[in-house]
């Protein structure tokens, strides 16, 4: 019997195979599909703006984001790092910190999302002191995914 290579492993290794695109981390930044995007490294202190995520990912697949030594700080506890909505076979790693947004990552409708070696600390928190398990998501206490 032959043994079967799931698909997902498949195409993340002809991501890898591909050229890399290197950016800087800035708010508003959309990745399209077959996309391995390195973040360059260093220090980032930046807003999401419009609380829609510096970096989003909308109706795409088969992305890689690499944030070795990228230490991001959201400053003021809104917003996002990266936001991903119906997409598939997405890859975040080796982000080094992101912290001060209300979460590092926001993922709704997606499948075949894979989040290794980050540092998704210090991100939104109750500073009440008192969790509200009836409250709606919106009001929710927020974190790192």
């Amino acid at each position: 019997m032959k043994r079967m290579i799931p698909l997902f492993a498949v195409i993340m290794f002809s991501l890898i195979a591909s050229a890399q695109t290197y950016l800087d981390l800035t708010d508003n930044m959309d990745i399209s599909s077959n996309s391995f995007i390195i973040i360059n490294p260093g220090n980032y202190s930046i807003q999401d703006v419009g609380e829609d995520g510096l970096i989003r990912i909308s109706g795409q697949e088969n992305i890689i984001i690499d944030g070795t030594g990228v230490y991001a700080d959201g400053i003021d506890t809104t917003g996002y790092m990266i936001k991903i909505d119906n997409a598939k076979n997405i890859e975040i790693r080796n982000f080094a910190s992101a912290s001060l947004f209300y979460y590092a990552v926001h993922i709704t409708n997606s499948d075949s999302i894979i989040i290794h070696q980050n540092n998704f600390s210090y991100n939104r928190v109750d500073s009440s002191g008192w969790i509200n398990i009836w409250t709606n998501y919106g009001q929710a206490l927020g974190g790192g995914v």
